[in-house]
């Protein structure tokens, strides 16, 4: 992507009960900033695993 700001819109429908969610995150591009090092980089996270989490959670 060209250097910028960035804005992405989203929309999710579900499937149970037809019910619309909605949001929105920017971003900015520049390739000057710093590269991430191995212990600031998140791990990817699944929105299978994100649900399934939320669904079941476990006492402490």
């Amino acid at each position: 992507l060209p250097n910028g700001r960035y804005t992405v819109d989203w929309v999710a429908l579900s499937l149970a009960d037809g019910h619309k969610t909605t949001g929105d995150f920017s971003f900015t591009v520049d390739p000057n900033a710093p590269a991430p090092t191995a212990q600031s980089a998140a791990s990817p996270t699944s929105a299978t695993s994100v649900g399934a989490a939320s669904a079941n959670p476990t006492a402490s």
